[in-house]
């Protein structure tokens, strides 16, 4: 199941809001990584999910903090809707 434009587009503006970055969320592909789109350091990482938890209002589960889930975002956003909701 493919996730849904909502949850796509709230996790492209918190990474571009959390990373204060000078993009718009809607410039970010939905294939592209998102470390690709800017660098992404441990703190960085941090603070990309802290925002995320505080938006989709749940806590990530520890196991799931690996960067092969962070920085997909359709694999995040499946991720988001499964445990998010």
């Amino acid at each position: 199941m493919d996730p849904s434009l909502d949850t796509v587009d709230r996790i492209r503006r918190v990474f571009v809001d959390s990373l204060r970055l000078n993009i718009l969320p809607r410039d970010l592909p939905y294939s592209r990584k998102l470390d690709e789109a800017a660098g992404m350091d441990s703190m960085a990482t941090l603070e990309f999910v802290a925002a995320l938890e505080k938006e989709f209002g749940f806590r990530m589960e520890p196991e799931a903090l690996r960067l092969d889930l962070i920085r997909d975002l359709p694999r995040l956003a499946a991720y988001i809707e499964t445990h998010g909701r």
